[in-house]
């Protein structure tokens, strides 16, 4: 079905044409093939619209498959703010922002056992249990360079993290947290750097480690604490 030119309607007219539209498009029109100028609109039971390429409608929905667009959308629906339901927009540094980032995590039980991490691997993982485990990373040919996993150890066992030929990266001791950073993803082993977070039962500040070990596990005093100096007092 092609419906006439509409640039060539009178005013008057328009209504009943555009109401002929919706008529015949919830009725099913007869199958055609897309296509007409650029002042005609057309429709067919197979859902094509307008002779666009992916374009296609129930009378309801517009759908638009794999399409183009040059240039950033515009309107309510976009902005580079963080803005409740709306798509992200880049500002004009490339950055975005959002207030907050909510990491996927995936808890895997102590079995003294390998889990190995692929580049669909969740960012957080976290242990618990009472065993120890080894954590194998992605090839890092899979990966984009920054690319980072969290390890949270809940269990009384270490946690330890080995590259993708199971190279020593870092141990993660019984409620520590350390984040690893591919860093260079020349090679299925690539580079990593890890950096360590306070372990649970430490408090640190600007000038005070406080760690609340057991005397056997260093060899010094619960309730220790240390400057840059050394130990300063024992509680």
């Amino acid at each position: 079905m092609t419906i006439a030119l509409l640039s060539s309607a009178p005013p008057s007219d328009l209504v009943g044409i555009l109401n002929g539209i919706i008529n015949q498009i919830n009725a099913g029109a007869a199958a055609v093939t897309p296509g007409g100028t650029n002042g005609q609109i057309q429709y067919n039971n197979a859902g094509a619209l307008g002779g666009v390429s992916g374009a296609t409608s129930n009378g309801t929905t517009l759908t638009l498959t794999t399409p183009v667009i040059n240039g950033a959308p515009t309107g309510t629906g976009v902005g580079s703010g963080a803005t409740v339901s709306t798509l992200v927009l880049r500002d004009g540094a490339a950055n975005a922002r959002a207030n907050n980032f909510i990491y996927s995590a995936t808890s895997t039980v102590s079995a003294s056992g390998t889990t190995i991490l692929t580049v669909a691997s969740t960012r957080v993982q976290i242990l618990t249990g009472t065993q120890t485990q080894t954590f194998q990373l992605p090839s890092a040919l899979s990966l984009t360079a920054q690319t980072q996993f969290s390890f949270n150890n809940n269990s009384t066992g270490n946690l330890s993290v080995v590259d993708a030929g199971s190279n020593a990266i870092c141990t993660v001791v019984p409620g520590g947290y350390v984040n690893v950073i591919v860093t260079n993803t020349g090679s299925a082993n690539g580079v990593w750097d890890n950096h360590s977070l306070a372990p649970a039962g430490v408090n640190w500040g600007t000038t005070i480690l406080a760690p609340n070990l057991p005397t056997s596990s260093s060899g010094l005093p619960t309730g220790a604490l240390w400057n840059n100096s050394g130990v300063v007092s024992v509680a």
